[in-house]
């Protein structure tokens, strides 16, 4: 019932871990979680000045740890890390891909939102077009949204088509692209004829935008984002000391 409440069951308060990493170990130490989750001990451990190491099974905890990571690190400063295990370059995605048949490829979606720093959407059933978004605050603090689609197979005109439904129903600022085959010109052409996000002057931003898992990957390409619109990041958590209220004991006592 806790704010910090991610929907994991097993999820621990990040004030327990911190205290917990504290009465345990020294700062320079190694934090390990071989279960990370929603990576609440990740979180506390790169907080106390910890090196750490967490492992999961499931991209979706992964895009967890690391939108965790961007948004409760230390006030200031980015966190440093390294995703071991996830494809680098195209030939090794579209062998996750085939790896991840048997799951309906949603594996291999979630990885995909991860590299354009999106929240996977993982319902049972249709998901209604929809893989994963981006909360996006405007200038003026409104909440919008951007949407992301994820496609590994067989590309046509078609799917441009229904996305533009997809972002019109959603009511979306705009939607993003991510496919694993290099897009036909005729759905570049689609993406084109569906227009410009309105609002932005002279600057024209495309209001369906397509990238490849090789341009993301290998040519780090990134889609284009409207000026004075950020994504939904806050400002850190700051840093948590033995002072913190939370931490309220001598870490040197014997007691």
């Amino acid at each position: 019932m806790q704010k910090e409440r991610r929907g994991y069951p097993t999820q621990k308060p990040l004030a327990l871990l911190e205290r917990i990493i504290v009465a345990s170990s020294n700062e320079g130490d190694v934090v390990m979680d071989p279960f990370a989750g929603c990576g609440t001990a990740v979180v506390a451990a790169e907080r106390m000045g910890r090196s750490w190491i967490g492992i999961d099974i499931t991209y979706l905890a992964i895009a967890e740890v690391i939108h965790r990571l961007a948004t409760e690190n230390v006030a200031g400063r980015d966190a440093e890390y390294k995703v071991v295990g996830s494809p680098t370059d195209s030939y090794s995605a579209r062998k996750f891909f085939e790896e991840t048949k048997p799951q309906n490829h949603k594996p291999f979606e979630m990885w995909a939102v991860s590299l354009v720093q999106g929240e996977p959407i993982e319902k049972k059933g249709g998901d209604r077009g929809i893989d994963g978004r981006i909360p996006i605050y405007d200038s003026a603090g409104k909440l919008r949204w951007a949407v992301i689609q994820v496609k590994g197979g067989h590309l046509n005109p078609t799917l441009i088509r229904d996305f533009s439904h997809v972002i019109g129903r959603e009511k979306a600022l705009f939607g993003l692209f991510i496919c694993l085959s290099e897009p036909t010109k005729q759905m570049r052409q689609e993406a084109e004829e569906i227009g410009i996000v309105e609002g932005f002057g002279v600057r024209r931003i495309p209001r369906l935008q397509i990238l490849t898992i090789r341009e993301l990957l290998e040519e780090k390409k990134r889609f284009d984002l409207p000026e004075g619109y950020m994504p939904l990041r806050n400002t850190g958590a700051g840093r948590a000391l033995p002072s913190h209220p939370s931490l309220a004991f001598d870490v040197d006592s014997e007691e």
